[in-house]
């Protein structure tokens, strides 16, 4: 045969290579799907577990200054998350505009739009929890009584936020792969 036509093994061969491709692609979307479930699963049963029993005594300063510097520290994280997401938003509305103009949805997902809005809400829960740590202070705030050197404060929130922040974090650092992954043959 001419090198302009397909010989039935190589048609054979890129059958076997499409499916492969297909095969991994419905790996990936599976693993995805289970990760989003067991996400959810994991923030239900530690919202059951904080309210449904007493998992360690509340943490009461007596340092009227130590609570104040802890205060405001929280204060600032709120500003400075704020102010991050604003600026992802504002990503998230240029990339909106851009697509009103005309550009195809796959020069889009190129450039990072998916990633500004992960972003965005990555940004958003962390605003929400260090206001609420800011303007209830100490109210989720536990002992841990193993800690070394004494007991010390364990900001009950924090775990609340990272059970949503991880798994958006490990998506926007997965985008890139997924979008470019191609199985080796």
């Amino acid at each position: 045969p001419s090198p302009a036509q397909p010989t039935p093994t190589m048609a054979r061969n890129t059958r076997k290579t499409m499916s492969a491709v297909q095969r991994w692609k419905r790996l990936m979307e599976i693993a995805a799907n289970m990760s989003d479930l067991s996400s959810v699963l994991i923030i239900l049963l530690c919202i059951y577990a904080l309210f449904r029993y007493d998992i360690t005594p509340r943490w009461n300063s007596t340092d009227k200054q130590e609570v104040q510097v802890i205060t405001r520290c929280f204060g600032m994280g709120c500003i400075v998350s704020g102010t991050a997401a604003v600026f992802e938003a504002a990503n998230v509305i240029t990339y909106q505009k851009r697509d009103t103009d005309g550009r195809s949805s796959k020069d889009l997902v190129i450039t990072g739009f998916e990633d500004s809005q992960i972003m965005c809400l990555v940004y958003v829960v962390l605003t929400i929890t260090y206001y609420h740590m800011y303007i209830f202070g100490d109210d989720m705030v536990h002992s841990d009584m193993l800690a070394f050197g004494g007991p010390r404060p364990v900001y009950t929130l924090r775990y609340v936020e990272w059970a949503f922040n991880v798994p958006l974090l490990m998506v926007a650092s997965g985008n890139d792969t997924y979008r470019n992954f191609e199985p080796s043959t």
